[in-house]
């Protein structure tokens, strides 16, 4: 019998959340040729490229093979010190979060990853802050990039990745998950060929997404240090974000494996529920104040809620259907509130 896909909340389904209406066309198609137009700028002024936190050590170029069309020239000079140099690794990765968001939630192919063509591959290593260029620190950070992502197991100990870079690493796993449904699709017979294709990636990104999830520093702060922004319960503002796009790329990616494998369906159920808790200890105010994309994480922890409802209905297990209602009705409720300030969440909801 050939293997077969099980379905899943895929994050770029037809009548997805981020699909506009007809009426809206227009403004997607000029913020689709915006964003490409900041792309090439980008690749044109090698912002990509910046593959050592020193500035006075220039990327090294690829060797020409001899023919034209196969030369990058890159038209940006030099920066002209370490706090411009800072500025544009910073820039570059602001870009690189937005195509990733874009690739996350649309199903539109990411424009810079970390195992693409060399023009369009990234290379430019992951930001410090800025006044560690200015004094001289930064040079003491790992040269680590996209790539590492998926392919080491180094854990950055010593100088701990800023918020930005979490940022950028839990969006980069979301949309390496939604781009191997989006590769084999939902539901689809496979061939063994490509199931084992299919396991080797799905299993790369698992480990990644397990690697990352092993240093993403805890949502509540403890107490003793310098104090970052907090939410009325305490848990820190920035640290939001990475939480919510890491569990939902660990839905995202074990959802359809979990109809068979029980061991994938609880994981799953893990990643929802520990959505949930984060939820709970947020205000509406304050989750009305988290940004339209965790609009999604909490529609596919509903999804997974969902269906464990179904199942505990089916067994007649009274006592956990209406504990599982309870958590189904904290995440609705959020989506609810979200729903309120951003009209792409309330579309989905309708």
């Amino acid at each position: 019998m050939t293997p077969r896909l099980a379905q899943r909340p895929a994050l770029a389904a037809p009548g997805h959340w981020m699909t506009q209406p007809l009426g809206y066309r227009p403004a997607r198609e000029a913020s689709s040729i915006e964003a490409s137009m900041y792309r090439t700028s980008t690749v044109t002024c090698g912002l990509h490229k910046i593959s050592s936190h020193d500035w006075s050590k220039p990327a090294p170029q690829k060797p020409s093979l001899g023919l034209r069309i196969n030369k990058v020239d890159y038209s940006l000079k030099a920066p002209s010190s370490a706090r411009e140099h800072g500025e544009r690794i910073a820039a570059f990765w602001q870009l690189a979060l937005v195509d990733h968001t874009i690739a996350a939630t649309t199903g539109v192919p990411a424009y810079f990853s970390g195992d693409g063509d060399w023009r369009s591959n990234v290379e430019t290593v992951f930001p410090r802050p800025l006044e560690d260029y200015i004094n001289g620190k930064a040079s003491e950070a790992s040269c680590a990039t996209l790539r590492d992502i998926f392919e080491s197991g180094v854990v950055p100990i010593s100088m701990p990745d800023i918020p930005a870079t979490l940022q950028v690493k839990s969006m980069a796993l979301l949309e390496r998950a939604v781009r191997l449904g989006i590769r084999w699709g939902d539901g689809v017979d496979l061939p063994s060929t490509e199931l084992v294709e299919y396991m080797a990636e799905r299993d790369i990104i698992k480990t990644a997404i397990e690697h990352f999830k092993s240093y993403l520093p805890p949502v509540r702060q403890p107490s003793a240090g310098i104090q970052p922004p907090r939410t009325s319960n305490g848990l820190v503002w920035k640290r939001l974000y990475p939480h919510f796009i890491v569990l939902t790329a660990e839905i995202q990616l074990l959802y359809p494996s979990g109809v068979k494998d029980h061991l994938d369906y609880y994981q799953c159920l893990r990643s929802a529920r520990a959505t949930k808790e984060i939820i709970s200890e947020l205000t509406d105010t304050e989750i009305s104040q988290i940004g339209v994309v965790p609009g999604q994480c909490f529609s596919l922890t509903l999804h997974v809620l969902e269906r464990e409802l179904q199942r505990k209905n089916a067994l007649g297990d009274k006592a956990s259907v209406d504990l599982i209602t309870d958590k189904r009705e904290v995440v609705l409720n959020a989506l609810k509130v979200l729903g309120k300030v951003h009209h792409l969440v309330a579309r989905q909801l309708a």
